[in-house]
């Protein structure tokens, strides 16, 4: 068997690749404004989306982060228990309410909530140790009451804009060195239609019904730009 080596002609390999002069490439992706991964300084720090089912310690699990904490809360407000147990953990605790309600609002108010927000949140990112969706579901349903003025019978093709107004918000504590960014979300129940699963008697072919499993709520990007996933449970 014949072995033909890669032919050099005018500079380039037979491969393509252009033979650059030595040092020349730290200048090319210097310019480029690449930075050598050896200038990276590492500092501590844990981006998470958790989830779990009702009273399974999402919001208690929060306070174990290090302070200090400021919990955007989406949700009810927090029960005093809840931050009696964050003091005696040693930890300064911050929260504001950011609760929209389906039936006591108008999209103007909603808009209004969601800019507030937005606000706050990128404010605080700059000053405390951890920033806290709770629940990252409860954020995501002001997100689309800001933009739509309700959240079902959207179309698909409608949430490209809404989607990365989210995921820019949810990156924005990536940019601090150091800081823990925690989203929490509520479960739901899966529904599959019957081809998925054994079909009732008596229901139609294209009725979803409940596969036994649950889901994650919220924005479905989440996951993906987080760092860690938990799963929270409780016996």
């Amino acid at each position: 068997m014949t072995v033909i080596a890669p032919r050099r002609i005018g500079g380039v390999t037979g491969s393509g690749s252009k033979i650059h002069a030595p040092g020349s490439l730290d200048n090319i992706l210097s310019q480029c404004g690449f930075e050598d991964s050896e200038s990276l300084i590492w500092r501590p720090r844990l981006t998470i989306c958790s989830a779990g089912r009702e009273k399974t310690g999402k919001t208690r699990f929060t306070l174990s982060a290090p302070g200090p904490i400021a919990i955007f809360n989406f949700d009810r407000p927090l029960e005093p228990e809840v931050l009696q147990i964050a003091q005696a953990m040693g930890k300064k605790v911050y929260h504001k309410n950011y609760i929209a309600g389906l039936n006591s609002g108008t999209q103007e108010d909603w808009r209004r909530l969601w800019n507030q927000f937005k606000s706050d949140w990128e404010k605080l990112c700059g000053v405390c140790r951890t920033v806290v969706q709770d629940t990252g579901t409860g954020a995501w349903e002001l997100c689309r009451l800001a933009n739509f003025g309700r959240v079902d019978k959207i179309m698909p093709h409608k949430y490209g804009p809404v989607n990365n107004e989210f995921e820019q918000v949810i990156k924005l504590p990536f940019k601090t060195s150091g800081l823990n960014s925690i989203l929490t979300h509520r479960y739901k129940k899966e529904y599959k239609g019957t081809g998925a699963v054994k079909k009732p008697a008596g229901s139609d072919d294209d009725k979803e019904v409940w596969t036994g499993k649950y889901e994650r709520q919220g924005f479905g990007g989440a996951a993906y730009e987080m760092q860690i996933c938990l799963e929270h449970f409780r016996s």
